[in-house]
């Protein structure tokens, strides 16, 4: 593997670090993979993912690239900057123009964590280079098996009974929380389940390859494998993957849960796109 530093975008103002694969190992018409950040995380991801990520599909014969979007990590701010979700989605092009233009790339797959899965699902429904994506801790729609599940749980929880007892007698106060003035807060466009239907359903007829990625201590509502069929049944699971991580945190704290993660995006991306042999004559390098 070979990893180098790459500026993308017309005025150069995206930084990224490349991941190539060694030559013999490289597949030459294979996608070209883009790490986005996750949400304000330098483009290292939380607790190293990205850079996990990417050499693992590196040493898989897949190039990749982890960059930082505009205003974030090592990347500057545009002359003329646009609203954060037109901005994201204006840079996953500009990077993907980058690579068509100095290696002749067109195909990519784009892969984020929750506000990066935001943007990379309004990337792929943008652009039409887009041929897989990997959506980590992004959209989730509850069910009746969720609501069920989620509420026998708490009804379990003894400190919940035990606090709302205290505060019905008054001796505990629920503070409200403030927010700082200063926090920098990305909050996604919220998607109706219509719409959300309507951007997969779009992009399966395509061809394009998705895979979900759930954690049981993620931002969204998801506490079980089946939930995203048993929302939309009627998404295609030839094209459409999920993997449910329940013991995980948001951000993958544990090695071993950023081990299963890496390999589920591993094992999919060889399924959905390493079917063509790897080349022998260096194609696919830098």
């Amino acid at each position: 593997m070979i990893e180098h530093s790459v500026h993308l975008g017309p005025d150069s103002r995206l930084l990224g670090i490349v991941s190539e694969p060694d030559a013999e190992a490289a597949r030459d018409s294979a996608p070209t993979t883009l790490l986005l950040n996750a949400g304000l995380v330098h483009r290292v991801g939380p607790n190293r993912l990205n850079v996990n990520i990417g050499r693992d599909l590196a040493s898989r014969g897949f190039k990749s690239a982890r960059f930082d979007m505009s205003g974030i990590g090592d990347s500057n701010r545009p002359a003329d900057e646009m609203p954060y979700v037109e901005q994201s989605v204006a840079d996953v092009v500009d990077a993907m123009d980058s690579f068509s233009a100095m290696h002749g790339d067109e195909r990519f797959v784009i892969i984020g964590l929750c506000t990066g899965a935001y943007n990379a699902l309004e990337a792929a429904v943008a652009d039409d280079r887009v041929v897989g994506a990997v959506l980590i801790d992004g959209y989730a729609y509850p069910t009746l098996r969720f609501t069920v599940t989620h509420q026998t749980k708490r009804l379990l929880q003894g400190w919940r009974w035990a606090r709302f007892i205290k505060r019905k007698l008054g001796l505990l106060e629920i503070a409200k929380k403030k927010q700082p003035d200063d926090m920098l807060v990305f909050e996604p466009e919220d998607l109706t389940k219509a719409e959300f239907d309507d951007r997969i359903v779009g992009l399966t007829r395509r061809g394009v390859h998705v895979h979900f990625v759930y954690t049981g201590f993620g931002p969204q509502s998801y506490n079980y494998e089946g939930q995203l069929f048993d929302a939309f049944p009627h998404f295609d699971r030839e094209l459409v993957t999920v993997k449910f991580i329940p013991g995980a945190t948001h951000t993958f704290t544990l090695p071993t849960h950023r081990d299963e993660v890496v390999q589920s995006i591993a094992d999919w991306f060889t399924t959905s796109f390493g079917s063509r042999e790897p080349a022998t004559n260096g194609a696919g390098g830098s």
